[in-house]
Parts: C-alpha cells; sequence; structure tokens
C-alpha cells in the first residue's frame, strides 16, 4: 500500500500540472534522464500532433497562456493546445476563445487543439463542431503506460490513480448494479450510447430533493392529443432513473397536462404486453413539463454486470418494448372525448 498524492491532487488544475510535468519529459534534453518517461512523452506529442515520424528537436511547456489549460511549443512551428477536463465540460463559447486566441498569439505555427477529457461526457458536439480532437481516458492512459516500466514517484502514483479511476468507470461490467458508483452509471451509460441504436439519447446527473439521480433519456416519439375538439402535440419517452425505467411523456400545453397523464397511464398500464414486462402505474401522479405514466422499478437488476452480450440482451428487451408502445399506441391518436 502507498500513500498516493493524486488521491489529494484531485483537481483539473492538478492534472493540468501533471500533463505539464509529463509532456516536459519529450524535450531532447531529458533523454539521458529518465529515458522511460521520455520516449513515452515524445510518442504522445507525435500523436497528438497526428505526426508518428515527427522530429522534436525542441519542447516549450506552457500553462494559462491565453487562459488555456496547457499549451506545448513544438519545434519551431507546431502549438498543441490542451483543454483539460476531468467532470466538467465546455461551457460559454470557451474552446473558439482559446483557439482564435492562440492562431493570433502564434501566427504561421500549425494548430493542434485537443480537448482531453479524463471523465465521461455525454455530448461532444459543442467539442467536434469547434474542430477540436477528443483525446479520451482511454486514449491518455494509452500513452502514459509506454512508460509503465518508469520507476518515477510521481509518474508512478498518477498512472495508478488515473487506472483506479477508468476501472471505476468500468465496474458496471462485472458489479450488480446495487453496487454501482456514479462514475460506474456514467460507464454503463456510456457504453449505452456506443451501442443502442437510439440516436436521440443524452444522459447526466439530475439534482433533486430527495437526493437525485444518474438518468439517461432516449426514444422520443411524437404523439397528438385531442383534448376536447383541440389538438396538441406531446413527446413520449424513456428515461432510467438508475436501476429504474420510466416512461414519459412530455406535454408542453399546461391545460392538456393532466387529461394526457392520465390517458397515457391507463393505456399504457393497462397493456397486457407491457405489464408483462413489469411497467406499473406510479405510486405518485406529478403534473408538469414531464411526467412519468409507467414505471418498472427493478429493470436493470443484474447479479452479474453488465457486458456487451448483457448490453445486447438489454437492447432487445428495449425494443420489445418500443414495438409494444409502437403498435399499439404511440400510432394512434389519443382522444380524450372517446
Amino acid at each position: 500500500m502507498t500513500n498516493n498524492l493524486f488521491k489529494y491532487a484531485t483537481s483539473e488544475l492538478s492534472q493540468d500540472a501533471f500533463i505539464c510535468w509529463f509532456l516536459a519529459w519529450a524535450d531532447p534534453k531529458y533523454a539521458c534522464v529518465e529515458a522511460e518517461l521520455h520516449v513515452a512523452a515524445q510518442n504522445m506529442i507525435q500523436n497528438l500532433c497526428e505526426e508518428p515520424e515527427l522530429i522534436i528537436e525542441t519542447v516549450e511547456v506552457k500553462r494559462q497562456v491565453e487562459k488555456v489549460d496547457v499549451l506545448i511549443l513544438v519545434n519551431t512551428d507546431k502549438v498543441i493546445l490542451i483543454e483539460d477536463k476531468t467532470d466538467t465540460s465546455e461551457h460559454s463559447g470557451q474552446l473558439r476563445r482559446y483557439k482564435e486566441a492562440i492562431s493570433e498569439r502564434y501566427t504561421g505555427r500549425n494548430l493542434h487543439p485537443i480537448y482531453l477529457k479524463t471523465g465521461e461526457q455525454s455530448n461532444l458536439s459543442a467539442v467536434h463542431a469547434e474542430n477540436y480532437r477528443v483525446f479520451s481516458r482511454t486514449d491518455f492512459l494509452a500513452g502514459l503506460t509506454v512508460a509503465s516500466e518508469s520507476k518515477n514517484q510521481i509518474f508512478i502514483d498518477y498512472l495508478s490513480y488515473l487506472n483506479e479511476i477508468d476501472a471505476d468507470f468500468n465496474s458496471y461490467e462485472t458489479l450488480p448494479v446495487t453496487e454501482w458508483t456514479g462514475r460506474a452509471w456514467q460507464g454503463f451509460f456510456q457504453a449505452c450510447q456506443s451501442g443502442f441504436p437510439y440516436k436521440d439519447l443524452g444522459w447526466h446527473y439530475v439534482s433533486n430533493p430527495s437526493g437525485g439521480f444518474w438518468g439517461m433519456w432516449f426514444n422520443w416519439k411524437k404523439f397528438t392529443f385531442n383534448d376536447n375538439g383541440n389538438e396538441f402535440n406531446g413527446l413520449l419517452y424513456f428515461q432510467f432513473e438508475e436501476n429504474k425505467l420510466c416512461i414519459k411523456i412530455q406535454v408542453s400545453e399546461k391545460g392538456s397536462r393532466r387529461d394526457a397523464m392520465y390517458f397515457w397511464r391507463d393505456r399504457i398500464c393497462g397493456d397486457g404486453k407491457l405489464k408483462a414486462l413489469g411497467f406499473l402505474k406510479p405510486t405518485r401522479l406529478r403534473q408538469g413539463v414531464c411526467m412519468t405514466v409507467a414505471v418498472n422499478d427493478h429493470f436493470l437488476d443484474c447479479q452479474s454486470g453488465f457486458s456487451e452480450i448483457a448490453i445486447q440482451s438489454l437492447i432487445n428487451k428495449l425494443k420489445s418494448i418500443d414495438d409494444c408502445l409502437s403498435e399499439n399506441m404511440v400510432s394512434r391518436k389519443c382522444d380524450n372525448n372517446s
């Protein structure tokens, strides 16, 4: 057992410092000081520049230039901009501002904007829109592992720390659902996002007075609700609240919410196929823009975790529910007058 520095240095600023420290080893002046770190750092810079044959002659590491987390000047013609994120995400147009500021400051250098993410993130569209390359925890670990034989204690501590985080994110594969941490839920939802056929899937932590939960929502379907001769549109969708799968509706028109809620609750919970799949009426009905109309409280019960095979089985089960909704309810118009 060791007393790991990074058990306490968990902030993004601490990770910024490690990235700077590690990539500085790529400078040729360190070739004979710690060869393992030098080779690994050079390999990573080649990877970040997407030039595997790049000959690195000089490396200059900077922090907080134009508020950028990490800046690496390589030779005389390249600049690597690293926006480092652990459990947070991009915000307020910062990626565009950083890229524009560094391009103006280092005119003539080839810019390589990197979004280094050691946590998980549901939506990376804003990152891709700004033409940043996503460098994931898996990518980072692969580069660090090149120096796995290093005896440097700082490096050993960080590699151990990041491997523990990675194991926590992937623990959904082997642990029962009742033992999952927040990272395990994120890892599971990320695996679902990669494997599910639904393109409208999103997930994040939902805070509420009862303690909050990790949630994932997907498979949005439009329906038309006829309320006393007036038609209003709504959406029906699935939502995981950790172990629980809810069937929910979204109704913008305030005056139609109550009738739509009871209509869908009675139709779904009265359907024999959905009953057989474990869906029951919610204990309490709450009116709002988004409302739960049916729930299976133990949908993800699994004693041995979720392997790729188990996730595929889950997809098939969700498809059965989706088919039932589509065939028996979604394709029909809701009529409160009938």
